[in-house]
């Protein structure tokens, strides 16, 4: 297994301040006591410095091959793809992780299904695995796909221009399921537009207003 992190041209596009941002709802949606984490795509480790000046996480490791920034005293830099090569250099280090994050970095990868099982060898037993992908199923996606025959990429959202994978819930919960994780949880991320049409429909449409799913898992024992 080849299991490339950014594996397509179109990624280069992408502007600096995308690597730099502080995912303020995944965030949220982790929570803390996440020990030592394991940030894969995580860009120049914005998310994972924030979580350890927090105090939501002890320490952690971003592997980025499009990072520009040196490691701090608790979050190691590993400029690198995310492959065979990589788990293998850790499970040798002796070097695992409490924490595995995937804050929207799947759907960029040629086979995320191939990362994930590999990221299983280094996640301690009962460790945690979070994931947060775009909806195949947002209704800004579906409605001009449905009606108007237009699939149109963007910049930035769920029609990224660098997406190359899709998943809906029900796919993405297969996804983590198969590379040997327990899914306990899926939170919907609504889009903020649509947050009080959900409201006034009772949550029935909430499938087709959400804009992410954070799905929350764990390491098979």
């Amino acid at each position: 297994m080849k299991a490339s992190i950014m594996s397509n041209d179109l990624y280069h596009v992408k502007e600096g301040e995308y690597f730099e941002t502080i995912r303020m709802p995944q965030v949220k949606a982790l929570g803390g006591d996440l020990g030592r984490v394991l940030d894969i795509g995580g860009g120049n480790g914005a998310t994972s410095q924030f979580l350890v000046d927090n105090n939501l996480a002890t320490s952690a490791m971003v592997v980025d091959p499009y990072m520009t920034v040196e490691s701090t005293e608790k979050v190691t830099m590993e400029p690198a793809e995310a492959d065979d090569a990589l788990f293998d250099r850790l499970k040798d280090k002796g070097d695992s992780f409490d924490t595995a994050i995937f804050l929207d970095v799947l759907e960029h990868l040629m086979n995320p299904w191939a990362v994930l099982k590999g990221t299983r060898g280094v996640v301690k037993p009962g460790g945690r695995v979070f994931v947060s992908l775009p909806n195949a199923q947002f209704v800004g996606l579906i409605v001009p796909l449905v009606f108007f025959g237009r699939f149109d990429y963007k910049k930035q959202g769920v029609m990224d221009l660098t997406h190359i994978r899709w998943f809906t819930r029900a796919t993405a919960v297969e996804m983590v399921e198969e590379a040997g994780f327990t899914v306990e949880k899926v939170d919907r991320e609504i889009n903020l537009r649509l947050a009080t049409l959900n409201k006034l429909t009772l949550g029935i449409f909430s499938r087709f207003f959400a804009q992410q799913h954070f799905i929350h898992a764990r390491l098979k024992d």
